[in-house]
């Protein structure tokens, strides 16, 4: 059976969450407070475990190791955009799916007057073989 370990760094560090926003018309905006997840850091972990869809991935063709969830939340905390992907950024999808479809909404980022921001979130993730 397949197993997937998430790695420690998303509990103790920001560093796979983007702290600046280059919009589509090249305006950079700073983000003061990142999107979290309901629950927090532990909630999400088991969500991913308990939702991911091992039938999706194409292991053939990418293998197992360090891949990556990376996640648009936008200014109302709904997650715009899903996507299983490897270090080069490449999908490690079969087909073009929604990863997890029934992700429940963010509490989203902030910018510096308090406002609500769009953000990408990257989380790191690792697949075992058997």
């Amino acid at each position: 059976m397949k197993r997937v370990v998430f790695s420690c760094l998303l509990i103790f560090s920001s560093t796979s969450f983007g702290q600046t926003i280059v919009t589509e018309d090249s305006t950079i905006l700073f983000i003061e407070c990142d999107a979290q997840f309901m629950g927090g850091y532990q909630e999400l972990n088991t969500y991913l475990i308990e939702n991911i869809d091992y039938s999706i991935i194409d292991f053939e063709k990418f293998g197992y190791g360090k891949f990556y969830v990376t996640l648009v939340i936008d200014i109302d905390g709904k997650v715009v955009h899903q996507k299983l992907e490897n270090k080069n950024r490449e999908s490690i999808l079969f087909e073009d799916v929604i990863p997890f479809p029934t992700m429940p909404n963010w509490i989203p980022a902030c910018g510096p007057n308090g406002n609500a921001k769009k953000e990408t979130v990257r989380i790191p993730i690792v697949f075992e073989g058997e």
